[in-house]
């Protein structure tokens, strides 16, 4: 029964993957990013069993970073790419008097690491992390 479960979850979640919308931010690479994070959190073992194939690598974070206008909105980024289409990435852990944002990228460093992304009101940047069992969200793309 787990199992069918299992499935079922997979199954729905690639699925609605699939077919979410994605925006062209007009990135050297031509990846395509979901129009909004996900609501919900998960550690690094869960996200990547589920959403492996649509999570983004470091480099893409990157490649986010360097490549769009990044505007704090109070809880969260809206992320403008340089053909003026958007995203937006939400801000749902508090820290402090502020709140910020933390994303899984699928990029290991070794058995027990890996990298993400973390937007604070005044900076956003890649980071490493050996905390896979902290929650964190997700923002899904897909390569051109």
């Amino acid at each position: 029964m787990k199992r069918l479960l299992f499935i079922i979850v997979s199954l729905f979640i690639a699925l609605s993957s699939a077919f979410a919308q994605y925006v062209d931010l007009g990135l050297p690479s031509g990846t395509k990013w979901k129009s909004q994070s996900e609501s919900s959190s998960y550690t690094f073992a869960y996200a990547l069993r589920y959403y492996d194939g649509f999570l983004p690598t470091s480099g893409q974070f990157d490649e986010l970073i360097e490549n769009c206008t990044w505007k704090w909105t109070g809880k969260g980024y809206k992320v403008i790419g340089r053909n003026g289409n958007s995203i937006y990435l939400s801000a749902d852990f508090k820290r402090g008097d502020d709140y910020m944002g933390a994303f899984w990228s699928k990029t290991k460093d070794g058995e027990d690491g890996c990298y993400g992304l973390l937007c604070f009101p005044s900076r956003v940047k890649v980071d490493h992390t050996r905390s896979l069992d902290t929650e964190r969200n997700v923002i899904l793309c897909i390569m051109k």
